[in-house]
């Protein structure tokens, strides 16, 4: 992180770890997604999900393959077992709670069949304490997706150069915000942070581009200019799940110059609205607004 060190000021910094920007209390893109939504919204705590930590295995190994490092076995463990994780089986890990505990029995004794997958996953986890299990399935996936994305071309060269010289994991903050950059790569006089995505499909990954990221972009973007001087516009390196696995590089389309002040004044609009709801006691209002669903009929019988 030597490079980053040296540009930073007395105003901006970067925070010491990934687990200290979890409790360092400012304004992230998650926080101000979720109150885009409604106020609500941001006070729902959001529940471990076996597709959540998929995301993270991704870009774990995309990062160990990219970079050299290993990190991938510090946190998960490839396995022979079939199908998806129990999504409570997370949050037992994490907790480090007693796997042996998690067993269901039967009235007689025996180890209940209703939750065979289940009772696999946890064999598994107590020959690994602390570590999540990747099953065959998911590590097929993770192959093929981390192939195909280092050879992705972006900006005219494969993408493994970008993320082979990024400094990942980033964590920074500036004024009352505060984002966790998955990849920053310092280009001239400019840098250029990317996020990693996977997403069911695109066509899904587009909807959550209006609908949310569109705010990220933002706000990574203007973190990196508040703390390192110039920011280019991120990108998005998206996984599809669907088969055949394809990924792709996205951005956000502003159009023209008034297009992208109306998404920043949005954007600016939202960090201030989200300020005032929070140094207010972060009040629940219990409803939303009016909403129209447009119809359409077909041509006939």
């Amino acid at each position: 992180m030597t490079n980053l060190a040296k540009i930073i000021n007395k105003e901006h910094k970067l925070l010491q770890s990934e687990a200290f920007y979890r409790k360092y209390p400012a304004m992230n893109f998650s926080s101000l997604a979720a109150f885009y939504q409604s106020p609500d919204h941001a006070l729902i705590t959001m529940e471990s999900k076996s597709y959540f930590e998929f995301g993270k295995m991704f870009e774990t190994l995309l990062q160990d393959l990219a970079t050299g490092s290993s990190t991938f076995g510090d946190r998960f463990f490839r396995c022979d077992v079939m199908g998806s994780m129990p999504d409570n089986l997370i949050g037992v890990i994490d907790s480090g709670a007693d796997l042996t505990e998690q067993y269901v029995w039967t009235k007689a004794g025996k180890l209940s069949a209703t939750y065979k997958k289940k009772h696999a996953f946890l064999d598994v986890c107590v020959e690994n304490p602390g570590r999540v299990p990747v099953s065959l399935g998911d590590w097929d996936m993770l192959e093929r997706l981390t192939e195909n994305m280092l050879a992705m071309e972006f900006m005219g060269v494969p993408a493994r150069e970008f993320l082979a010289k990024a400094q990942w994991q980033v964590p920074i903050t500036w004024d009352d915000k505060k984002a966790l950059l998955d990849c920053l790569v310092e280009l001239g006089d400019e840098w250029l942070p990317i996020d990693i995505k996977t997403a069911f499909s695109f066509g899904k990954f587009s909807r959550m581009l209006k609908s949310k990221y569109f705010i990220q972009s933002l706000h990574y973007t203007e973190g990196v200019t508040e703390c390192f001087g110039s920011s280019l516009q991120m990108p998005f390196f998206v996984a599809s799940k669907e088969a055949p696995y394809l990924c792709q590089p996205w951005a956000v389309d502003y159009g023209g110059i008034d297009d992208l002040k109306a998404a920043t004044d949005t954007y600016k609009k939202l960090c201030r609205d989200y300020k005032a709801w929070d140094s207010g006691g972060r009040k629940v209002k219990g409803w939303l607004p009016v909403r129209s669903c447009k119809l359409w009929l077909g041509g006939g019988v």
